[in-house]
């Protein structure tokens, strides 16, 4: 899978979040998690669902010379009246990116069903599942008891 990072590289908590760009739900989300985002590494991975042109907002997210920004000026720039992210400029959308954004789609098809947002954790019992955005309170706890991430071999 493919995905926008944010949040600092050595957080003491990382978790992983399925969300469509045109996705209200999901945008209901970025409120809570932008100003922690300090506390957590938050892998954002873009799927293509909400509307005909969430490949596109996907694609010109993934695809932006900074994509943690242009992830932040979607979701701030979230168009509540017509439930769609900010406006992107045209995108053609090359076949890589597509390919890359069909497989993050099917992996969470599959593994999670059509509900969005969809927050992936680890903790010391073991890995959690969260939809939709979490209270203060709920998210207070995520971020303390989710698990840092692991160094690879």
């Amino acid at each position: 899978m493919v995905r926008v990072m944010d949040g600092p590289c050595d957080g003491p908590a990382q978790l992983m979040v399925f969300f469509d760009p045109n996705c209200p739900a999901c945008a209901h989300l970025w409120p809570r998690v932008a100003p922690q985002l300090h506390q957590v590494r938050i892998h954002w991975i873009p799927v293509a669902w909400a509307k005909p042109d969430s490949l596109e907002v996907a694609a010109a997210i993934l695809d932006a010379p900074d994509p943690a920004r242009a992830l932040a000026g979607n979701e701030t720039g979230f168009d509540w009246t017509q439930g769609h992210g900010a406006r992107m400029p045209a995108y053609a959308v090359a076949p890589a990116t597509r390919a890359v954004i069909a497989h993050n789609t099917a992996v969470w098809r599959q593994a999670i069903g059509m509900l969005l947002p969809a927050l992936l954790y680890r903790d010391a019992s073991g890995a959690h599942l969260f939809i939709g955005t979490p209270s203060a309170a709920q998210w207070s706890t995520l971020v303390r008891t989710a698990l840092p991430q692991q160094p690879r071999p």
